[in-house]
């Protein structure tokens, strides 16, 4: 069955969505759990900064690799693993009792997630589907990680104030895998994914 005439911007609106849950929560609202961790592991700020330096560079490092795989094989299932890895680490995180634990779950889980699920894995997609008005997609995909900085910033100091860190982590756990996994599953059909469509779409 062929895709919808639409459905090039359904994928936009996807990546959209993709990236104001993983950049919102991975990049924006990290902040916001730092002065709960000094509290709660007895440790300094240089210490609580080890983690976010390590997933960014980790994002950074993995992104060639996992660029060259997402020309090679689905990105469906590379996004939605993503979308599962993103929040087994904020559930992970969630259950730590030492700081080398949220240290190890940002050097694993949380930066595999974030480059299969983020803007790399958005900006293919987009690039797939797009041979004119590429940039335009590109530009409202990309609005994504503007919406989730306004966004999971404020949802995440409300849950710390209201509840505390380690609930604020399952939430936003709960949330990401609730959301993202079933949009993605239903959204990225494999019989509408052939590298053949973007040269027939405008």
């Amino acid at each position: 069955m062929p895709p919808s005439p639409h459905y090039h911007w359904y994928v936009v609106a996807l990546t959209l969505v993709n990236q104001a849950v993983c950049i919102g929560i991975m990049v924006y609202a990290f902040a916001l759990f730092v002065v709960p961790w000094l509290e709660e592991f007895s440790i300094s700020r240089g210490q609580v900064m080890v983690a976010i330096f390590i997933t960014q560079f980790l994002t950074g490092a993995l992104s060639p690799l996992v660029g060259r795989f997402l020309d090679q094989y689905s990105i469906k299932y590379m996004v939605v693993a993503g979308s599962i890895s993103i929040s087994a680490g904020l559930l992970a995180s969630s259950w730590a009792t030492e700081f080398s634990q949220i240290i190890l779950i940002h050097a694993t889980l949380l930066p595999i997630g974030t480059v299969l699920c983020g803007t790399l894995s958005s900006q293919t997609l987009v690039g797939k589907w797009f041979t004119t008005s590429r940039g335009i997609a590109i530009g409202i995909s990309a609005a994504g990680t503007s919406i989730g900085g306004f966004v999971f910033p404020l949802i995440t100091a409300h849950l710390i104030g209201e509840l505390d860190w380690r609930a604020a982590l399952q939430i936003l756990s709960l949330f990401s895998f609730v959301l993202l996994v079933p949009l993605n599953l239903i959204v990225l059909r494999e019989n509408h994914l052939s590298p053949i469509l973007p040269t027939l779409i405008p």
